[in-house]
């Protein structure tokens, strides 16, 4: 007997799934299938999901269900996973070749085609970007959806119940696919299962395309909660930017905006703007450092920096939030924190202002001949900014610098709400500044201090 199931989720967040090359229009560009559509690997998905799925497996059940390798004792997984295909406006995949010039033909599948373009800079150890380390990254849009198959091979009832607990963990808040999910990619939504249990493994086809009769629906499988959840309720005061980077015909330098697939209209959204995850988490992960440093007393009053060891401290408490490429013993350690990109309706003549700047020269502090520029800062298209942030609590190595690194984060997140950390660009020039509320694991942090008029 084998159950086959369905799965088709949506993309709640860009995804991010590299191919380990690179061309000459992006630095990272994306895996793609025969036809040059975005494609999820099964390995990709079997991955996240086992990784996820000690959250209700034991050890030698995880190992049971999805295989191990042990030196020369090894075991095949039961459960199979299949690639991801693309659905079209139809809700159906392309499982096979399609001539070049019909896909451009496709008003749809033509948009995935060029997919949007994310900039980032190199962080060096110091916290500061690194000189000449731009690059940029391809990613698929919010609203995508795909669709994959999971089979398996069962021989009693403990299969099968086995197979529905492994399905239910694709309605889990928590799961992130693909590269990024630390910076705001990753995030999915399952909208459909449908499952059928085959006596005759030749009854139904190999194709995605084929319809599964009973729907299913999660019972009491879905993991515990292993994360803390903060939520900002936000004001903004001011206008607000965050940068695309690039300038347009009214001025040199623009917010970042990005569309969505609507599958009801089939076709893509108008541009919304964006509020990058990586943005707000960079803001974020500075304070904290700060008031790490602060606890440890590591503070520049002198010419003389502080200790070497102090440092080197500062960094490991860091490292046990937001993770580190090096944290002192050449292991790179992932982050606990996960942010999301936030997509909000706006109307850009409406919602958006230009400001003309001079250049000024530093020695002389007069303005610069010829070097006058434009930014086109936002107002906020709705009146309160809900950005939901979730740390992961489970299996720090340093119970005590765990906890000092986010007594810290909390101080962060309460400057933002107190207007004492802006977000985003040109913070200097009184952009970016919030206020609001913080809730943690739905009530209100009661630490919270009002901030106190000048």
């Amino acid at each position: 007997m084998r159950i086959l199931a369905h799965i088709i989720f949506e993309a709640d967040s860009a995804l991010r799934f590299g191919c380990g090359d690179f061309d000459m229009l992006y630095d990272s560009p994306i895996q793609r299938d025969f036809n040059g559509l975005p494609l999820i690997l099964g390995t990709s998905i079997c991955g996240v999901i086992r990784a996820n799925a000690k959250d209700i497996f034991s050890q030698s059940e995880i190992e049971n269900l999805f295989g191990f390798s042990k030196g020369r004792e090894d075991s095949s997984s039961k459960i199979i996973f299949s690639n991801a295909l693309l659905l079209d406006e139809k809700m159906q995949v392309n499982e096979s070749l399609i001539p070049f010039s019909a896909l451009k033909k496709s008003k749809f599948l033509s948009h995935f085609l060029h997919l949007p373009q994310r900039q980032h800079n190199a962080i060096g150890a110091q916290g500061i970007s690194k000189d000449g380390a731009k690059f940029d990254e391809e990613v698929i849009f919010q609203g995508t959806r795909f669709k994959c198959a999971m089979e398996m091979k069962c021989e009693n009832e403990r299969d099968k119940e086995d197979f529905f607990k492994v399905l239910s963990l694709f309605y889990s808040p928590y799961i992130r696919f693909g590269a990024g999910s630390t910076k705001g990619f990753g995030v999915i939504k399952a909208l459909e299962i449908r499952y059928e249990i085959l006596q005759n493994p030749h009854d139904k086809s190999s194709s995605l395309n084929e319809s599964l009769s009973t729907i299913f629906t999660p019972q009491d499988f879905v993991p515990k909660s292993h994360f803390t959840h903060y939520a900002l309720t936000l004001t903004p005061e001011n206008v607000f930017l965050f940068g695309s980077g690039f300038g347009d015909e009214d001025a040199d330098s623009i917010a970042v905006s990005e569309k969505v697939v609507d599958y009801a209209k089939g076709t893509l959204s108008e541009a919304k703007l964006l509020i990058p995850a990586s943005s707000i988490k960079g803001a974020i992960s500075q304070r904290t450092k700060f008031y790490i440093n602060q606890h440890l007393g590591n503070v520049i009053d002198s010419a003389e920096s502080t200790s070497d060891s102090n440092n080197t401290k500062s960094a490991q408490i860091h490292a046990t939030l937001f993770g580190s490429a090096n944290n002192g013993t050449n292991q790179p350690t992932k982050g606990r924190i996960l942010v999301r990109d936030m997509y909000l309706d706006y109307d850009e003549k409406r919602d958006s202002q230009i400001f003309v700047h001079n250049s000024i020269d530093r020695f002389s502090a007069s303005v610069i001949d010829g070097a006058l520029f434009q930014e086109k800062a936002t107002f906020a298209p709705t009146p309160n900014l809900c950005i939901d942030i979730f740390v992961a609590t489970t299996n720090s190595q340093n119970p005590r610098d765990f906890a000092t690194a986010t007594n810290a984060f909390e101080k962060a997140l309460i400057d933002i709400c107190n207007g004492a950390l802006p977000l985003g660009a040109m913070s200097s020039k009184g952009h970016g500044f919030f206020s609001g509320d913080l809730h943690k694991n739905g009530e209100k942090n009661p630490h919270k201090q009002k901030r106190s008029k000048l």
